[in-house]
Formats: C-alpha cells, sequence, structure tokens
C-alpha cells in the first residue's frame, strides 16, 4: 500500500508570498505617490553633499565659468541659466545653505583645474562664522575630493529615481508638519518647501512668498537666531582675511578672479547685520584687503529688491536680479 505525499514545492509558497508582498509594496508606494501629487508637490533633486560633488565635478571641465559659493541667498538668488545666458559663460551653482563661502573659495582657489571667476556671497550671519556653517561647508568640500567610483554610482541612481517621484525626503516631512501647525486651513497653494533642480539651480518657494503665516514664523525665526550671533574676534577675522588674500593671489596667477557679492536683505534682519557686522568692519574690509573686487546691492539701485522673508529673494526677483546682475559684471574691469 503506497502512501500518499504532498507533491506541492515549499518554494512555490515562498515565491507567492514575494509576489503579494512586491504587489502590496508597489501599492503603498504608488498611494503615497498619489497623495503627494494632489497636494501640489512635483519631482525635485534634493540638495545632498553628493549632489553638490556632482556639480563641483563637472565645473572641473569648463574653463572661464562662473562659480557661484556662499549660502541660501545665492543658493535661492541667482537664476542659473539667466545669467549663463547673459554673460555667455558657464555658471555652477556651488552656495551651501546655511554655510561659509570661504571652505570652497579656498578649494577653488588650489584647484590647478580651475579657472574662472568665483563669486562669493557675503551673507555675514555665515560668512563671518568660523564655527558651524564653516563646518559644514568644509565636510561638503572634502567628500568631494574623496568621492569613489561607488559613490558616484549611487548617487546617478539616486538622481533619475528623484526625476521620477514628487514623495517628499525627511527634511521636507518634517517641514510639513511644522507647517500644519501654522495654519487652522490649509492653502490653495503647494505647501512644498524644496525645489531644486540637476543644476542646483532652486527658488524660493510660493508658500514663503504667498502666505503670512509661514512668511511672518521664518522672518521671526531668522530674527531669533541672528541676534544670538556674535561677531569675529580682530584676531579671528585677521586671520580669515590673511587665508583670502592668498587665495587671491593663487587665482590671479591663474587668470582667475574673486568677486564678492551683498544679495539683498531688509527690514530688521538687514538692521540686525548692519548692528552685528558693520559694513564698514567686515564687507568694506574685505575688498580693501584683499585687493578683490565688490558688488553690494546698496551701491546699485538696480539690485535693490525686497525679500519677502527679509532675506532671501522671490523667484521673481531672483530672475530680475540676475539679469542686472549680469549686466553690472560685463561692465567691470
Amino acid at each position: 500500500m503506497h502512501l500518499s505525499t504532498s507533491s506541492s514545492d515549499p518554494s512555490n509558497g515562498w515565491k507567492k508570498t514575494l509576489i503579494v508582498t512586491a504587489l502590496l509594496t508597489l501599492l503603498c508606494l504608488s498611494g503615497y505617490e498619489f497623495y503627494w501629487r494632489l497636494r501640489g508637490f512635483v519631482p525635485v533633486h534634493t540638495d545632498t553633499k553628493e549632489h553638490w560633488a556632482s556639480v563641483r565635478q563637472k565645473l572641473k571641465q569648463k574653463t572661464g565659468a562662473i562659480a557661484f559659493v556662499g549660502a541660501s541667498r545665492v543658493f535661492y538668488g541667482i537664476h542659473r541659466e539667466i545669467l549663463q545666458k547673459e554673460t555667455g559663460r558657464p555658471v555652477f551653482q556651488l552656495a551651501i545653505n546655511g554655510s561659509s563661502a570661504l571652505p570652497v573659495i579656498h578649494d577653488l582657489a588650489n584647484d590647478p583645474d580651475f579657472q574662472g571667476i568665483i563669486i562669493s556671497g557675503v551673507s555675514p550671519q555665515y560668512f563671518f562664522n568660523i564655527k558651524n556653517p564653516y563646518r559644514i561647508a568644509e565636510s561638503w568640500v572634502s567628500y568631494s575630493r574623496q568621492q569613489t567610483p561607488a559613490d558616484r554610482l549611487s548617487h546617478l541612481v539616486t538622481k533619475n529615481l528623484e526625476r521620477l517621484f514628487a514623495y517628499p525626503e525627511k527634511r521636507e516631512l518634517f517641514f510639513q508638519v511644522l507647517l500644519g501647525q501654522l495654519y487652522e486651513k490649509e492653502p490653495d497653494i503647494s505647501t512644498q518647501l524644496s525645489f531644486m533642480d540637476e543644476n542646483r539651480y532652486a527658488y524660493m518657494p510660493a508658500i514663503v512668498q504667498e502666505t503670512p503665516e509661514v512668511r511672518d514664523f521664518i522672518i521671526d525665526k531668522q530674527i531669533r537666531e541672528v541676534k544670538d550671533e556674535k561677531s569675529l574676534s580682530e584676531r579671528e577675522l585677521a586671520l580669515e582675511i590673511n587665508r583670502l588674500k592668498e587665495s587671491v593671489r593663487q587665482l590671479d596667477l591663474r587668470s582667475s578672479q574673486l568677486i564678492f557679492l551683498r544679495m539683498p536683505s531688509s527690514g530688521q534682519y538687514y538692521a540686525e547685520e548692519e548692528r552685528i557686522w558693520p559694513r564698514s568692519a567686515t564687507y568694506d574690509r574685505l575688498l580693501v584687503e584683499t585687493g578683490a573686487r565688490g558688488i553690494h546691492f546698496k551701491d546699485y539701485p538696480t539690485l535693490q529688491f525686497p525679500c519677502p522673508d527679509e532675506s532671501h529673494l522671490s523667484q521673481r526677483s531672483a530672475e530680475a536680479f540676475s539679469r542686472e546682475l549680469a549686466q553690472i559684471l560685463q561692465t567691470l574691469p
């Protein structure tokens, strides 16, 4: 007598489980993506040190390029394509939010492959700060030098995925929770805060420009933060200026140059900047002691645009500012 046995393959059960799991995962991701699309979100690139390093690498291949460095005012206030068209030069965006421009200036000055123009934003809160803002930029520069082929491949995969999906990154999600606490009824415009393309062109989101609750919250937060800042000691400032003088000398040897750019700010925020970092003791001193050229928005009526949050240009103002800046650059000796 023969006993009957199951002829089913145990692996078939695992295959079915994996297929069901994959389908459920895909369904959840699709639903998540659909949710954010309904809220007005669009695919954008995340600003990371990997993305910054990829743009920094491309700069090596372009002679005569303009490289913008600095913090968020330059990041949001410069329209790359407009500058590129108006000046006829390749333009690269290397500003890093919340960071000092100094490590990037020195990196470019020490790079024998760089030959062009560095336009450095001078946001006093970050430029004249050798603590956290300096370390942020220094770490991104260091990463760009140590990036491996595997790192570049990983970034390439991530970049292509970001082109397809609109769901927000962790930092964006945090802001969404924060924004939800500021208004009783959600506005009719997208609450997305991050807008950056593959070339690191970014602009101020509409939610900041058009929503008083968000705008007032950001202004209050920025002013509270800037009031806690302290200016550099005379010794610290002299040391940083001496390093800049050496960077300017190295650039001169390669027929390159450094131009300092004081982007617009306004209202109480500008008043606090002038109180802590007076122009005569900071920006003007930079020009005198380094011999570098400078463009200060207060010196050019055509560069004086309103700042919705008292610190950054709106998207439309950034476009007009970039056109005017291009004209001024053409007149510099």
